[in-house]
């Protein structure tokens, strides 16, 4: 199995291959899904691909961002330096991207990013069949399913085994996007999951002036429950179960963390290539070798961890609510600290792991939910005993030094458990303190912080400090040479030519849309199917659900009057256990004359695969669609129309509509109200109070829903872009969407009929005016 470390800098690039990385991965500088302030250059990026090669291992780019159509210009030059680099893959989400890349780029192998969420045989034959060469699945699959796919698809299969957990599905997290326009499909995210929430009282599912409720249907949590980290989901660590691993089949083990520091990256492939090194040492030999290599994981200032998914589809310990989820070494709670006559602030607190300047802390307020980074530049302790506990703390940095990484790693026991000890005494004086450059476990120290901690803290004392990287923890041999290295050379013309063949001149005047978009209305049930809706919809979307065959049998009668205008819904993840189910509903859907079907994702499209002439196929704003390439691709399956992303902006969607109508590409959609999953979880823990509804720190409200075992997160405030009617018709959309799921339907109607007369309601705007980032 390969061992592929992630990459941020050109120092954490070189650590992985002297750590023994048999590959790894970079992101292509802008059009990733990790959004960093500096990506590595193009200059580096040729001498780190050499030095690699000349090792034996191997670079793949991270080109996993969805691409505006405005953007496509800049991703074929990306794609034109890569190839020119001779890298050995590119990880890829978005499908037009995709398309670009096999048609005019082949010399890149494809592999599917984990935001395209394969997590079935179907979803990875598709993409198969697409061009993709490997898979990275979803991280939601235990070990039993991961060898199903494995062995039916016979695909070459990589899997996430260390880092960062996302609450839900990678590729259906629209929270950080809605809530401000930062998207985690193209890097922005803003974590909300690793925010504090609390649970409210009252009904959920309320619209304006608390309309649309439904009671509250709680879990198996206290209803004195306050809240907590709800969504904070624990590290993932797979290091005990690589011989499973290799027994499913899985080719390539990766580890997450290309926004992860020198030492976490050191540290972790250290710890994977001991475990793949000795795969067959069993008995006492194994435990030993695997005390060692949690020894080294347990120094990388990761946060607590677990084997995520892998051995349950609802592991019970995925979340700790009482813990932030920050990274690092927990270093204590802060208070109250003398100033020093000037602006730069300060904060106390007794250490609970050794400091230094130069160290990277990040600081973290309860209250907001906000974190700060920083490097540590100065650092004030006691004059008595300073010298004896900065000579204790001078090894800090070295794997033997265990008593203080034991200490860091006991410290992961977060929140709750470390006030107990209770914070460092609030000093009054800077009489007793002097300058320091390091400070050990125990001792009582004053941070400085940057200046914008004030407005973070805004006076109040309810903080946490964190040690996250350590200053010199690797050292710059290497780097310099690789930034020395010759600019590698790539074909400019070849990548303008690519872009006139895409993107011919467009006529001096776009055509205009033909016709006003219809309406179309979305339920819950198909029940809710019959109900007298006041302007009559062109189609009716229906969920496609466990229930449907008995309330189908229920409304036999009514559904058949308005077989025509029936669309059924899959949802966007079907389990691998319950496709068979599916794909033989279809076949019956199918036979009793219903031929309209809405895909929640893209392996939907394989249900279909011997019957596709007597089916007529939509797509979800799952899908996903930013380019008019992908509008396309879709429409090569055979969908005769997909919705535009709600959280997109209007000049995406614009430009989109434009293009596909020159290029042929299929109709579009576009929900314009409605309750939509913020969150989409595989997660049903037992501190989940489902329909209670549940606030952030900034006040926004929520509530949960349990359906088809999947856990969405879903706003009390609609969204809705129905106060934007006027210039969205305009576009060139054929149909516009009303969802009325997660609420009372005819109460959902009423306030959607409301916002269309021009009242002006509170509402979730997404980013149609302020832009999608």
């Amino acid at each position: 199995m390969e061992l592929l470390a992630p990459a941020g800098t050109a120092r954490n690039f070189l650590v992985a291959l002297d750590e023994g990385a048999d590959a790894v991965y970079v992101g292509a500088p802008g059009c990733n899904a990790r959004a960093l302030a500096r990506d590595i250059g193009w200059n580096e990026l040729g001498g780190l691909i050499e030095r690699a090669h000349v090792g034996g291992a191997r670079c793949y780019f991270a080109m996993n961002s969805l691409v505006k159509e405005g953007e496509l210009p800049a991703a074929v030059e990306t794609l034109a330096r890569i190839e020119a680099l001779a890298a050995d893959g590119i990880i890829v989400q978005d499908l037009g991207l995709a398309a670009v890349a096999q048609r005019f780029f082949p010399r890149l192998p494809l592999h599917a990013s984990t935001l395209m969420s394969a997590h079935s045989v179907a979803g990875v034959r598709q993409l198969a069949e697409l061009g993709f060469v490997r898979m990275v699945l979803a991280r939601e699959l235990t070990l039993a399913e991961i060898e199903e796919i494995g062995r039916i698809s016979g695909a070459a299969l990589e899997i996430f085994v260390q880092g960062a957990m996302c609450f839900s599905y990678s590729g259906l997290c629209l929270f950080s996007s809605l809530h401000g326009g930062k998207s985690s499909l193209r890097g922005r995210c803003v974590q909300p999951c690793r925010r504090r929430y609390v649970w409210e009282s009252g009904p959920a599912g309320q619209g304006k002036r608390g309309r649309g409720g439904r009671g509250p249907v709680r879990g198996a949590a206290e209803s004195g429950s306050s809240g907590g980290y709800l969504f904070s989901m624990n590290d993932l660590s797979a290091i005990e179960l690589l011989p499973e691993l290799a027994r499913a089949g899985v080719v390539s083990l990766k580890v997450e963390g290309r926004l992860r520091s020198v030492e976490y990256v050191r540290l972790t492939t250290r710890a994977y290539r001991l475990a793949l090194d000795h795969l067959d040492l069993v008995g006492a030999a194994r435990e030993a070798m695997l005390a060692e290599a949690r020894e080294l994981l347990s120094a990388a200032m990761g946060r607590r961890a677990g084997c995520g998914y892998l051995r349950a589809a609802n592991p019970a310990e995925a979340v700790t609510v009482q813990h932030s989820g920050n990274m690092g070494h927990f270093l204590g709670r802060v208070t109250a600290s003398p100033q020093r006559g000037r602006s730069e602030p300060t904060v106390a607190l007794r250490l609970r792991h050794g400091i230094g300047l130069g160290d990277r802390l990040r600081l973290h307020d309860d209250a907001s939910g906000e974190r700060l980074a920083f490097t540590l530049k100065t650092l004030w302790q006691q004059e008595a005993g300073s010298r004896k506990m900065v000579e204790a703390h001078g090894a800090r940095t070295a794997p033997s030094a265990r008593g203080d990484r034991r200490a860091g790693a006991g410290a992961q026991r977060k929140s709750r458990d470390e006030a107990r000890r209770g914070p460092a005494p609030a000093v009054g004086t800077m009489a007793g303190w002097q300058p320091v450059r390091l400070a050990a476990a125990g001792a009582e120290v004053l941070v400085g912080l940057p200046a914008e901690a004030q407005a973070l803290l805004q006076g109040r004392l309810n903080a946490c400090l964190y040690q996250v990287d350590v200053a010199g923890a690797a050292k710059d041999a290497g780097v310099a040479a690789v930034r020395s290295a010759p600019p590698p050379v790539w074909d400019r013309r070849r990548a303008a030519t690519v872009l006139r063949e895409l993107r011919p001149s467009p006529p001096s005047s776009p055509a205009s849309p033909s016709r006003r978009p219809a309406w179309w209305i979305r339920v819950g049930s198909v029940a809710e199917a019959l109900l007298r809706f006041p302007r009559s919809p062109e189609r009716i979307l229906v969920p496609l659900a466990g229930d449907s065959p008995g309330q189908l049998a229920r409304h036999r009668g009514g559904l058949s009057r308005r077989r025509e205008r029936i669309v059924w819904c899959l949802p966007p993840i079907i389990q691998q256990q319950d496709c068979p189910w599916y794909e033989q509903a279809v076949a019956r859907l199918l036979d009793e004359g219903f031929r309209q079907f809405q895909l929640g994702h893209l392996a939907q499209v394989q249900f279909f695969a011997t019957q596709r002439e007597r089916a007529l196929l939509f797509g979800d704003y799952t899908c996903n669609v930013l380019n008019a390439e992908t509008l396309s691709r879709f429409r090569h399956l055979g969908l005769a129309g997909v919705q535009l992303p709600l959280d997109s902006d209007r000049e995406t969607m614009r430009a989109v509509l434009e293009q596909g109508r020159r290029s042929g590409g299929c109709q579009a959609g576009l929900t314009v109200y409605g309750r939509p999953a913020l969150f989409t979880s595989r997660l049903s823990s037992r501190h989940f109070q489902y329909h209670r509804p549940f606030s952030s720190p900034k006040g926004e409200e929520f509530f949960l829903v349990k359906q088809e075992g999947l856990t969405w997160a879903v706003p009390q405030v609609p969204f809705s872009l129905l106060e934007e009617l006027a210039e969205i018709e305009t576009l060139g959309f054929a149909y516009l969407v009303l969802d009325l799921r997660h609420g009372e339907a005819q109460q959902m109607l009423a306030d959607a009929e409301e916002r269309l007369h021009g009242a002006k309601l509170r509402r979730l705007a997404g980013n149609f005016s302020a832009g999608l980032e």
